[in-house]
């Protein structure tokens, strides 16, 4: 990772507004972290541009609907979106978070329709390590979506405290005795890797966060992410 992350100041860095936002938000943080990163002289971003191009599908945005930001709005990075499922999983209608998504699907679909055959859109489950080298390489940054509720699972190798083990066992506690349908969908902005961790945005939070290879790979896996990811390339 370059050390140099660890010293950027995030303390302006945009916030999600609601528990529906966290998706164009990483846009938006997307947009701040190349700025700070690369081009410190640029405008920044149009937050209202930005939300307003949701509008839509405010009530409920999939990944395929950011994909459709970057393809429509900003040509000049070039973008690959992964998924194991090309459309609406039918099995999800079993979730509670998409307990009251029947009346997007079509939408979603016709979006999914419209970049039918665009080798931008591909559906394939993507190795751990060929994230860890795109984002260790500098190739760029990537939007994923992860199941929030999944991210403490393992107890991290550098925190082993008290406090980290015991938070290990409640989540794990948890995780097994919770309801059958529950999932907590969240984007994130991965930006770095090093041999241990993923380094990553959040839009909930301020700050730059780090979270272990096993963790990011169990919660990104976790069912109804569809192991969604949005390669987005920076150089």
């Amino acid at each position: 990772m370059d050390p140099a992350i660890d010293t950027f100041d995030y303390s302006k860095f945009h916030l999600q507004k609601g528990d529906w936002d966290c998706g164009p938000s990483c846009i938006i943080l997307f947009h701040q972290y190349l700025l700070l990163t690369q081009n410190p002289d640029s405008p920044p971003p149009n937050l209202e541009d930005t939300y307003s191009f949701f509008d839509p599908c405010s009530q409920m945005i999939f990944t395929i609907d950011l994909f459709d930001y970057f393809a429509t709005k900003l040509t000049t990075h070039k973008v690959l979106f992964t998924t194991v499922e090309l459309g609406f999983a039918e099995s999800h209608s079993q979730l509670d978070y998409y307990k009251n998504s029947t009346s997007f699907q079509s939408r979603v679909k016709q979006v999914f329709e419209k970049y039918k055959g665009d080798g931008r859109v591909a559906k394939e489950s993507v190795e751990l390590a060929r994230i860890v080298e795109f984002l260790s390489q500098k190739k760029g940054v990537l939007i994923v979506l992860i199941d929030s509720d999944k991210k403490a699972t393992f107890p991290e190798d550098d925190e082993g405290t008290i406090e980290v083990v015991q938070r290990y066992i409640t989540t794990a506690f948890n995780r097994v005795f919770a309801r059958e349908g529950h999932y907590a969908g969240h984007y994130a902005l991965a930006v770095a890797a090093d041999e241990k961790n993923i380094f990553y945005l959040n839009p909930s939070s301020r700050g730059m966060y780090k979270i272990s290879h096993k963790n990011f790979d169990y919660c990104r896996k976790a069912r109804g992410t569809d192991e969604d990811l949005i390669f987005i390339y920076t150089s």
